[in-house]
């Protein structure tokens, strides 16, 4: 399909060459792009944030689009590419003035979770499940090479408790509990906690 113009709420502006432009959906009165991210948290995943956001950046209607939304699902991976994609959320977010909104499905995972809490408006449908545990790393060394890197993984996963804090209603006190398991979490939960600002059914 070709290129057209708007002419209600309920139109569908398409690309060629990036994706498709839509209005009123979820937000009304506002024209988004959308991609999809899935898989694990990688090297892959964050050339596929950039890839994409510089896609939307070169398109013809990026100057009137208010969001981008992106669908995502994701059974975590690792904390680095975690921060990368954190800082490319941002940085987009900065440079263009564009909202960045996450609709999540499925598992939101780990690092995953951190990831969607970077989304300034924030979907679930009610079947998405979300889970939140400690940072993890496997380390064979020296004793005091690997007293070093527990104190590495313990100074991130204080920066990225301190993240999850700042961007939705848990406490220290919460994360510390949950992070006694694997602690798995539903939609409903996700809402009540801020981590989901809506359920789509």
């Amino acid at each position: 399909m070709g290129n057209r113009i708007c002419s209600s709420v309920n139109d569908v502006v398409s690309m060629t060459d990036f994706g498709k432009y839509k209005v009123n959906s979820p937000f009304d009165g506002c024209i988004s792009s959308e991609f999809c991210v899935t898989g694990e948290v990688n090297g892959e995943m964050v050339k596929r944030f950039w890839e994409a956001f510089s896609e939307i950046q070169d398109s013809l209607y990026f100057p009137f689009l208010t969001h981008i939304n992106i669908n995502f699902t994701s059974p975590g991976g690792t904390v680095s590419d975690c921060f990368t994609i954190l800082d490319a959320v941002q940085r987009f977010k900065d440079e263009t003035g564009k909202k960045v909104s996450f609709v999540g499905s499925g598992d939101i995972c780990s690092a995953g979770v951190f990831i969607f809490a970077s989304g300034d408006d924030r979907f679930c449908y009610k079947n998405t499940t979300f889970l939140y545990h400690e940072v993890g790393h496997w380390y064979n060394g020296k004793l005091s090479e690997i007293f070093n890197n527990a104190k590495r993984l313990k100074d991130l996963q204080d920066k990225m408790d301190k993240y999850l804090i700042k961007r939705t209603k848990f406490t220290q006190e919460d994360l510390t509990e949950m992070s006694k398991i694997d602690y798995f979490f539903n939609a409903n939960k996700a809402k009540k906690m801020g981590l989901v600002h809506k359920i789509w059914s």
